[in-house]
């Protein structure tokens, strides 16, 4: 199975996009599309976060996620045979 995951943050604020990427990746044949699951993240680290060799990581207090439920609802919309799936959801 092959498949891809939507992106989460600033970068998925455009409904209009992650729809005509979910349509995209079934009109490509791929078997599923995948969302972030963490809505909520702490504002810092105190450990080595495991993508980079920083020491801890920091992201600004109202950083913009998108609920992955709501996600998968509209790539549900402008879909209908791809398999639509959520990380662990935290």
């Amino acid at each position: 199975l092959l498949g891809v995951t939507l992106p989460s943050g600033p970068l998925a604020l455009e409904p209009q996009a992650l729809t005509a990427l979910a349509a995209h990746a079934e009109s490509c044949g791929l078997d599923s599309i995948w969302v972030a699951d963490h809505v909520v993240l702490p504002k810092t680290y105190s450990e080595a976060y495991p993508y980079t060799r920083e020491e801890g990581v920091t992201l600004p207090a109202l950083y913009p996620f998108l609920d992955p439920l709501i996600t998968l609802a509209g790539a549900a919309a402008r879909t209908s045979k791809i398999l639509l799936c959520a990380g662990i959801y935290i």
